[in-house]
């Protein structure tokens, strides 16, 4: 085994290298730390296709791995959520089971740990930053909501 000394990416690359050190970006360091929280009652009658949208970002922010989505029961049977934009239904969250008494799982549930930092945009699968708000929603993908139920989308996100 061999002890290492790393820096990482982001905060101490300029210090050791002959470049000039420049900050990291605020979303990435420093940035202020923002919460946005909204819930949304499903109704027994909410079909498969069903979306509610939760929250209105900046395209370009950088969403929090902390980010969650809790839910009572809202269904049997196998209901589950996407969460993504209109472009990219489960580009976040793919088939999140919310059909048990009550739960929560991470908003960013299909992202890998690579994804982590990159822009809103970037993580919904943008070719480019549309620029502006990108609007949140969740669907209902595989099955009714048979029993109605609540579900709280809590947010955090940086920006500049």
């Amino acid at each position: 085994m061999a002890v290492e000394h790393l820096n990482g990416t982001l905060t101490m690359a300029g210090i050791t290298s002959t470049t000039a050190f420049s900050p990291a970006k605020a979303p990435l360091a420093g940035g202020r730390l923002r919460r946005w929280v909204d819930t949304v009652e499903v109704s027994a009658a909410a079909s498969v296709g069903s979306t509610y949208t939760f929250a209105r970002l900046p395209s370009a922010c950088t969403i929090s791995p902390l980010s969650t989505v809790h839910w009572d029961d809202v269904g049997t049977g196998g209901t589950t959520l996407d969460i993504g934009d209109a472009a990219n239904a489960d580009g976040l969250a793919t088939d999140i089971a919310i059909d048990a008494a009550a739960g929560s799982s991470t908003l960013l549930e299909a992202k890998g740990i690579e994804t982590y930092g990159q822009p809103l945009w970037q993580m919904l699968g943008h070719t480019a930053d549309p620029g502006g708000t990108i609007d949140l929603v969740g669907t209902l993908a595989t099955a009714a909501a048979s029993t109605g139920g609540r579900l709280v989308f809590d947010v955090y996100y940086t920006v500049d």
